[in-house]
């Protein structure tokens, strides 16, 4: 078995060491370090998202703290429709 990868989509401030997770139709990034030729390896506290329906970027509020070389991950937790 062979895989293909490819670039799906393009995001206009490249960031490394960011995490990344995808909940419903949304891929989130957060933080990461910064590489633009000004801001080189700054880190940075932003929330990006990406919906995968419409093809679009968006800035979501950002995180309180610099983040960089973490990981994220989505929790579906249950809702009892019992408790009042």
């Amino acid at each position: 078995m062979h895989y293909i990868w490819f670039l799906a989509i393009s995001k206009c401030v490249s960031a490394a060491c960011a995490g990344v997770t995808l909940l419903g139709t949304k891929l989130y990034i957060l933080g990461g370090l910064l590489h633009h030729e000004v801001l080189f390896d700054r880190a940075t506290s932003a929330l990006d998202s990406y919906d995968l329906e419409t093809g679009e970027w968006g800035k979501e509020a950002a995180f309180p703290h610099h983040s960089w070389e973490h990981s994220l991950a989505t929790l579906l937790v249950p809702v009892s429709r019992d408790i009042p």
